[in-house]
């Protein structure tokens, strides 16, 4: 291993060299690191380590809910409500099974009415109905059943989730803060996440947002429903987010990526210090470390809706 690599980041790629070992010999058919082709491999990414390591819960989230980064990193376990009882607190968050342990056949819907968005600032929003997909990857439901869930495991003490959904690191990164997740911050791991994927290219808070009112705009939904959708009031607003111009932005600095959206909040070019969930069987919580780099914004960085 690079021996220029973080302790921390080389732990975490032992250790997912190990798990992939284990994964193989369980399937016991022969297979090691050295003979273990592409087919396979997709096999234990999207059957084995997806629903096991739930990390962009925040970027599902966003995706499924047209959110600002602001709103979803304020998120509490109180703007969760039945879905068909949206003015009681869904107390089934309390105890909420990993989804490894649902009944055959069984799914779970959620419903989200946040109080203290930028639009409504002093009522509960608008309900925002989530629920279960039968991709695991591309399911929400299911990652923030099993995030509550390890959350809750002995090995991550002080972890559990008690009121705020997404919240920064302590400065040990052994536990975390009873505070809501910046949006600056929450770029920052979605910054972690996209470029662990090799997928960044400078993507912020808002593109997320823009994506699925675009997506929802290409599938026939009118101004009216992508209003609601957006929780906007602001005709001319939504017109910014629909507008494909301005996708792109000015260049961050860092290895040629642009940033995403222009006056819509642009990424900014390094990862600011980022942590993840509970990292298994250590008692301390994974993060991507780093320092802030000084790549320009793309615009003023903050969003007009």
């Amino acid at each position: 291993m690079d021996l220029a690599l973080a302790d921390s980041t080389r732990r975490r790629m032992a250790d997912a060299v190990a798990e992939l070992q284990a994964w193989l010999e369980w399937l016991g058919e022969g297979y090691t690191l050295a003979n273990v082709g592409p087919e396979l491999l997709l096999v234990y990414i999207s059957e084995h380590w997806l629903p096991r390591h739930p990390g962009r819960k925040r970027e599902e989230y966003m995706w499924e809910s047209a959110q600002r980064g602001k709103d979803t990193g304020s998120l509490r376990l109180s703007d969760f409500v039945f879905p068909d009882q949206p003015r009681v607190v869904d107390t089934r968050l309390l105890n909420l099974p990993p989804p490894f342990l649902w009944a055959a056949g069984s799914s779970y819907a959620f419903c989200v009415r946040e109080q203290g968005t930028k639009t409504y600032r002093t009522v509960r929003a608008p309900a925002v109905y989530l629920n279960t997909r039968e991709d695991w990857a591309l399911c929400f439901p299911r990652t923030f059943a099993y995030y509550l869930w390890r959350c809750r495991q002995v090995d991550v003490a002080g972890c559990a989730v008690v009121d705020y959904l997404f919240r920064p690191l302590t400065p040990d990164h052994r536990s975390f803060k009873e505070e809501p997740l910046s949006s600056q911050a929450l770029g920052a791991r979605i910054q972690t996440h996209l470029r662990a994927a090799e997928l960044y290219e400078g993507e912020a808070n808002h593109s997320f947002r823009r994506g699925v009112l675009q997506a929802a705009e290409a599938g026939g939904s009118d101004a009216a429903a992508l209003l609601t959708l957006g929780q906007m009031r602001s005709e001319q607003t939504l017109k910014r987010y629909l507008a494909p111009e301005r996708h792109l932005g000015r260049p961050t600095g860092r290895g040629g990526a642009r940033a995403a959206g222009g006056d819509l909040g642009a990424a900014g070019g390094g990862a600011a210090p980022a942590g993840g969930g509970p990292a298994a069987g250590r008692g301390r919580i994974s993060g991507g470390l780093g320092r802030r780099g000084r790549g320009r914004r793309g615009g003023r960085g903050r969003g007009p809706g």
